[in-house]
């Protein structure tokens, strides 16, 4: 008999939550909703390319790792590959002379984000910077 009360009591509670919800439910059909893109506008701006003699003899080229994984890998042999075709070309690993540059490292507040990594890689006089996006 007990368990026959408590379960028409709770089916009671619930019946009654069930329709407290549906009318406020029903309240909330009536309201606007205006979707908002939290993106905002993005604005595209043409530039040009810098102008090159197509060659990376004499080039200082800096490469850049964005912390994720192999893409250190990667990096190594492109190294690998530019300086065994561009003997004249001067191959830095930034990943491996500061740390700080990369995309994943812990500094990017300490150093001010992508603007500070920026100013780290061009303080290292790049011709050319080839950057590896691996995950």
């Amino acid at each position: 008999m007990r368990k026959i009360f408590l379960r028409m009591f709770s089916f009671g509670v619930m019946s009654g939550l069930m329709a407290l919800c549906g009318s406020a439910w029903a309240s909330d059909a009536a309201q606007k909703t205006e979707l908002i893109s939290p993106a905002g506008i993005v604005a595209v701006k043409q530039v040009d390319a810098v102008p090159h003699d197509g060659s990376l003899e004499g080039k200082r080229i800096v490469l850049r790792w964005n912390g994720k994984p192999n893409g250190d890998v990667f990096l190594d042999r492109v190294a690998e590959l530019l300086e065994a075709k561009y003997k004249t070309a001067t191959v830095v690993r930034a990943y491996r002379e500061n740390p700080k540059t990369g995309i994943g490292a812990k500094e990017d507040i300490i150093v001010g984000g992508s603007e500070g990594q920026t100013k780290m890689i061009m303080a290292m006089k790049p011709d050319i910077v080839i950057a590896s996006q691996a995950d």
